[in-house]
């Protein structure tokens, strides 16, 4: 937004199932603060994935998010992007 007081994200991704038939897969996605020290943001979706590539895709706000900036006007804040992906089964199968 551009007020600062969150940041929109949108995280596409490309997943590739092997598999002759579709799954139902949960990702674990966290944002962590990677050279600023900040809250860790945790959360959970799930998708169906057929045969083949699927995009898979994820929105999402930060609230009061610490921006990237040129040396010259402030800090490079970076975020990292973990993502973790599972098979949703009886019991939960890691990727």
């Amino acid at each position: 937004a551009g007020d600062h007081k969150s940041a929109h994200i949108e995280v596409r991704m490309l997943v590739f199932n092997y598999l002759r038939e579709g799954r139902e897969v949960r990702f674990d996605l966290a944002v962590r603060p990677y050279n600023f020290s900040g809250e860790k943001l945790k959360m959970s979706f799930c998708h169906s994935l057929i045969p083949g590539q699927n995009e898979v895709r994820m929105e999402f706000s930060i609230q009061d998010p610490k921006l990237w900036w040129t040396w010259d006007r402030g800090h490079p804040n970076l975020y990292l992007l973990e993502v973790e992906g599972f098979r949703i089964t009886d019991g939960l199968i890691q990727l």
